[in-house]
């Protein structure tokens, strides 16, 4: 969850479930956590985790990670050094992910280092349309003057 430009981790689940029980898990966690948006890999039952949330009338994002999980982490780590990643003071589940994000990446299993990095690169877009027409009317000049300008400099020879 974000709010005033702080990133709170919730909750954690681990665990290896079979397709059914991970369906059951993802519906009753976003039931009870009412997230804006689940972001889902977009990979084997991660794509049709996204349907079955999407038929269930939850907002489910595809997602494909871009780079490795040690670059993801990298990119974001100074969400962590400037204190804006929060994590409770205390849940069952606590040590056991402090023990993986501190010793990140030489851990056997980094899969919940790779979420909360993947989960922190999503930034919900804002757009204002007065800025992109702005800009994209800028862009246009600046192509008709460097046209222009190469059309001179080839003509000169």
């Amino acid at each position: 969850m974000k709010h005033e430009n702080k990133y709170y981790l919730m909750h954690v689940l681990r665990g290896r479930f079979d397709y059914p029980t991970l369906k059951a898990q993802a519906i009753a966690h976003a039931t009870a956590y009412k997230p804006h948006t689940i972001l889902v890999e977009n990979a084997g039952v991660g794509t049709a985790l996204i349907a079955e949330l999407r038929n269930a009338g939850l907002t489910a994002l595809a997602v494909k990670p871009e780079y490795n999980k040690v670059v993801r982490m990298t990119i974001q780590a100074d969400k962590f050094a400037s204190g804006r990643v929060l994590f409770p003071q205390q849940a069952s589940w606590l040590a056991t992910l402090e023990g993986e994000v501190f010793a990140f990446p030489h851990v056997p299993h980094d899969d919940q280092v790779d979420s909360i990095a993947q989960a922190l690169a999503h930034e919900h877009p804002t757009y204002d349309l007065n800025v992109i027409a702005d800009g994209m009317a800028k862009v246009a000049t600046e192509l008709w003057w460097q046209d222009r300008w190469a059309r001179h400099i080839l003509s000169s020879f």
